[in-house]
């Protein structure tokens, strides 16, 4: 810690800091929320994190929502044995009583898993479902050779990025007609979604589809969890998972404009800045490296000196005397 921060920290401060961390935390899973969005978005991603027999998969629920101005904030998350229908309903029953009934949705994007298939009419009923391109066209392509799969990608686009609806269907036929002989289970995959993977052309303009079409908005984030947390390469416990999670969803919160307001009773807290810290450390250790590669220069040199002047104390044959000779008189 004294070479990353350029300061000692003892074991109280850090202590300190986790405990104010953890009441942050405690207070962003039950902040009243309100329905301020156009759409929402809801996907699971699966994360390691240590035990003792190893490291275990464990996936993070998570609910991104869509404001009319256009920003996205990660509403909250939520730490689940599985995918389960009943893990997604706890998390998404807590939503709801916490102030996020639906009203006024457009509509809820989602990845397509089972689970969380189940359990959304139970707690946001007759809101239209939009299921995500990404993970379809993912799904179809596994069905497909790999060396058709460029092509079999071009005609799905093609209907994704229609110009409305009558257009996209017309290219969902076509797709169907053009594979159905070849890739049948593909063509299945597409035609039994279709409906849902249409959703987005509620909006006339492509610029809002794009915005509603896929969970990536979520998958993004947890490119920005990873990338912060790849030195760890699993995480230590629950607890950890939490805190980082935290840390980056508010900081990619706060970078989009939107503030995350916590209950009155942690108003006092004096917050870390992760974002700032960890800036501040990666600056420390790009000072480290520059340091520790002109040492290596140094020492390079140093060693190439070495060598030249070794090599002009090195007794020259004499003239005239041959290797065999030289050897004959030893």
């Amino acid at each position: 810690m004294l070479a990353l921060l350029g300061r000692s920290v003892s074991p109280s401060t850090v202590s300190q800091v986790a405990k104010t961390l953890d009441a942050a935390v405690a207070a962003f899973h039950r902040r009243p929320l309100q329905n301020r969005y156009k759409a929402l978005m809801l996907d699971g991603v699966v994360l390691y994190r240590k035990t003792g027999a190893g490291a275990l998969r464990r996936p993070v629920l998570v609910a991104l929502g869509l404001r009319h101005g256009g920003k996205k904030e990660i509403i909250d998350f939520r730490l689940a044995a599985s995918e389960s229908a009943a893990e997604w309903e706890k998390f998404l029953a807590d939503l709801y009583r916490r102030g996020l009934s639906g009203e006024g949705l457009d509509m809820i994007c989602v990845d397509g898993g089972g689970g969380l298939l189940a359990a959304l009419p139970g707690i946001f009923h007759g809101i239209p479902v939009q299921r995500c391109w990404a993970h379809k066209i993912r799904n179809i392509l596994d069905k497909v050779k790999k060396a058709d799969q460029p092509a079999v990608k071009r005609a799905l686009h093609k209907i994704m990025n229609a110009s409305n609806a009558p257009a996209a269907r017309a290219a969902a036929r076509k797709f169907a007609n053009r594979f159905e002989d070849k890739y049948s289970a593909a063509v299945a995959c597409l035609r039994n979604d279709l409906d849902e993977l249409l959703t987005c052309f509620r909006y006339k303009s492509e610029d809002q589809r794009r915005k509603v079409r896929t969970t990536n908005a979520i998958e993004r984030r947890f490119r920005e969890v990873r990338r912060r947390t790849r030195p760890m390469g699993t995480f230590q416990d629950r607890t950890s998972m939490d805190r980082i999670l935290f840390a980056v969803f508010t900081h990619e919160n706060k970078s989009q404009g939107v503030s995350t307001p916590l209950p009155a009773d942690t108003e006092q807290l004096t917050l870390p800045t992760p974002a700032a810290e960890l800036e501040e450390a990666r600056k420390r250790i790009a000072e480290l490296e520059r340091k520790v590669g002109q040492q290596q220069v140094d020492l390079d040199f140093f060693r190439q000196a070495l060598q030249r002047v070794r090599g002009a104390r090195r007794p020259s044959a004499e003239p005239g005397v041959t290797g065999s000779t030289r050897s004959s008189k030893r």
